[in-house]
């Protein structure tokens, strides 16, 4: 992981679903993650407050049933339009350095 970045928890998420009524869902994992001096800098702003509730960033890593496995994640390129000015910047940045931790998939956010 790039510096700054941390995993914060790793959700079995097959396991939450069952222990609380659901039927099995096969492999799921959802790995959430921070970066704790990006977060200061968005969620600083009074008004940049309520996109708190979209953090921490994460991936949902997933097996198909042709036994693929899968890694999906928001697009941050795509968010960022949704805010525009300075957080559409900060996001961006982030997003920016998503992609260069999931490089080695050959991932890049469509609107770069």
């Amino acid at each position: 992981m790039q510096p700054g970045w941390h995993v914060v928890t790793v959700i079995d998420q097959n396991k939450e679903v069952q222990a609380n009524g659901g039927k099995a869902i096969g492999k799921y994992n959802i790995i959430q993650y921070c970066n704790g001096n990006s977060s200061a800098v968005m969620l600083s702003s009074d008004d940049r407050k309520p996109i708190g509730a979209m953090m921490p960033k994460a991936f949902a890593v997933y097996e198909k049933s042709d036994g693929q496995v899968y890694v999906a994640t928001s697009n941050g390129a795509v968010m960022g339009k949704l805010f525009g000015g300075e957080t559409e910047t900060l996001i961006e940045k982030v997003s920016l350095e998503v992609e260069e931790m999931l490089r080695f998939m050959n991932f890049k956010f469509s609107l770069f």
